[in-house]
């Protein structure tokens, strides 16, 4: 049986900086996508946004270069994340920030998530903004 999640994908810095289409599929629910604004120089630095992306919603989301992102699956059905990447993928340059973050202090949906021991490992945002090269 497939259940709520939250999975903080990977962020890619470097030379390979990555821009993605994410689009949820199937599953009645859906999931919910957050962003995170990482660009030192922008208004929104550390700020973040969330939606939901279903199929029944139809909506897609861009996450350009200098944005982390992550999700959390709605329900309990399994849901498909359909992502289309703008530069092939290097497992050099993956990176992320812990999806309970204080200082981000994201609301994500659901309290008790699933959560991978990679992912629970994740650097809090202020020891990613000392690497944080956008």
């Amino acid at each position: 049986m497939a259940v709520s999640g939250v999975r903080h994908a990977a962020l890619d810095i470097g030379h390979d900086r990555e821009g993605r289409i994410h689009q949820h599929d199937a599953g009645h629910h859906g999931g919910i996508e957050m962003i995170v604004d990482l660009r030192r120089d922008s208004a929104s630095y550390g700020k973040w946004f969330g939606t939901e992306l279903s199929a029944e919603n139809g909506l897609i989301m861009w996450i350009p270069p200098g944005f982390a992102h992550g999700f959390c699956v709605l329900g309990y059905e399994p849901t498909d994340v359909v992502y289309k990447v703008d530069v092939s993928y290097n497992p050099k340059n993956e990176v992320g920030i812990h999806y309970a973050d204080s200082d981000l202090n994201i609301k994500w949906p659901i309290s008790k998530p699933i959560v991978s021991a990679r992912d629970e490992g994740l650097s809090s945002f202020k020891e990613f903004a000392k690497i944080n090269v956008f």
